[in-house]
């Protein structure tokens, strides 16, 4: 079969990847360098305990004092609200209790068998050296928030998510850089840490062209199905394909919108810091819960991820707000080098209302498959959605119910 797919972010360069070891004819369009846009700048993190929407109860009762506090990174500038009516509607409701439990069963459906999904497509791309698994540190100065977090950790245990607590002297022995002596932990000894993200995108997409596929550097302007068994990519020219799988992150609500998708998307931009050096200061991933921020250690130093702010895609950044959020995690790690960029990183996640990404057959185009609407979970989520694509391209049943992410669904 011939099999376009539209993006080269981590979730297109995994499909594209997936398609090539099962021996189609596969282009990949892409309009920059592979890598170099969303995929580039998150924490790294690949891990099955990812199951708890964004969209829940506890989020949508404490949003209001988020957006009121400075130090927190949840930003809902008014610039960037009007025509998000319908998204925040479908939030509100997506974030009632019965609404959050289905999306987690949903999204722990999909990273059931995460390790296996990803498995073959780090051995065709020979990715294993940039892939750690040390886990990951949840960390509270809060008492109060560690003993609430616990609590919540315990839905995770019942999807089989193991974890450990730790006490303020079996985190200092763990990672004896952080600054204070009585912080509480919560330790995820399964979780994956991808040292170089835009490093595994490329080696994706290397592996792929060596398997056959070509990358095509063009932006796609339009995609259409012709009749019953082709579907037609407008890009520099145009170019008929058995199917088409969109995957191009916030551009594909673009492309879909003539292909009768309903669920919204909505910029969820990101902020890192690079650090020259500091890698080895820490063992693992370390994610401050009270404010939000990760630090990462990575292949070019230590990275400082947070953000979750809700604007325009082409907004002017929000670098100055940043800034006392950086410096407070900073303090966090006395021994942390200076900045390698001037300016935080700022990249747009495309966030759907429940958290849930937009995966399945397009209901006007059924030889369009849409896989995007990842948000902050793309690198996580990428193994398992190209297992998904590669079964629906050969019409076999998906391994889990594909209704918690139909571009259709309810609410």
């Amino acid at each position: 079969m011939k099999i376009a797919v539209v993006g080269a972010g981590i979730v297109g360069a995994a499909i594209a990847l997936r398609l090539a070891l099962q021996k189609q004819d596969v282009c990949l369009y892409e309009r920059t360098e592979p890598g170099s846009g969303t995929s580039y700048g998150n924490a790294g993190h690949i891990g099955a305990a990812s199951i708890v929407p964004w969209a829940n109860a506890s989020n949508r009762r404490n949003a209001l004092k988020w957006l009121r506090d400075d130090l927190h990174p949840l930003r809902m500038p008014m610039s960037g609200i009007p025509g998000k009516a319908k998204w925040i509607g479908r939030w509100l409701s997506a974030s009632r209790d019965n609404r959050a439990e289905r999306g987690t069963n949903a999204l722990a459906d999909l990273l059931r068998d995460l390790n296996e999904d990803l498995a073959p497509l780090v051995e065709a791309s020979n990715a294993g050296p940039l892939i750690s698994r040390k886990g990951l540190l949840h960390v509270f100065a809060d008492p109060s928030a560690f003993a609430v977090a616990s609590a919540g950790f315990e839905l995770r245990r019942h999807y089989g998510i193991r974890f450990e607590e730790l006490a303020p002297e079996e985190l200092k022995e763990m990672e004896p850089a952080l600054a204070s002596k009585n912080l509480r932990a919560i330790f995820l000894p399964d979780v994956a840490q991808v040292h170089d993200p835009e490093g595994l995108v490329k080696t994706y997409v290397e592996a792929f062209v060596g398997m056959g596929g070509k990358l095509v550097r063009e932006e796609v302007a339009g995609i259409s199905q012709v009749d019953a068994d082709a579907v037609e990519v407008c890009a520099k020219g145009q170019e008929r394909f058995d199917w088409v799988v969109l995957a191009a992150g916030l551009q594909s609500e673009d492309l879909a919108r003539d292909l009768g998708v309903t669920v919204p998307l909505w910029a969820e931009r990101g902020y890192h810091r690079q650090f020259n050096h500091g890698a080895d200061l820490l063992s693992r991933s370390v994610l401050f819960v009270d404010s939000r921020v990760v630090l990462s250690p990575m292949a070019r130093g230590l990275r400082l991820t947070t953000g979750a702010e809700f604007t325009a895609h082409d907004a002017p950044p929000l670098h100055d707000a940043m800034l006392p959020i950086f410096r407070a995690a900073q303090a966090a790690l006395p021994e942390m080098p200076d900045p390698a960029e001037g300016e935080p990183w700022v990249g747009s996640r495309p966030s759907t209302p429940d958290s849930l990404a937009i995966i399945g057959h397009a209901p006007k185009a059924d030889r369009v498959i849409l896989a995007y609407g990842h948000g902050h979970s793309g690198i996580t989520q990428s193994a398992a959605t190209s297992r998904i694509v590669a079964n629906l391209v050969r019409r076999q049943a998906p391994h889990l119910d594909l209704a918690p992410f139909s571009p259709t669904r309810g609410w």
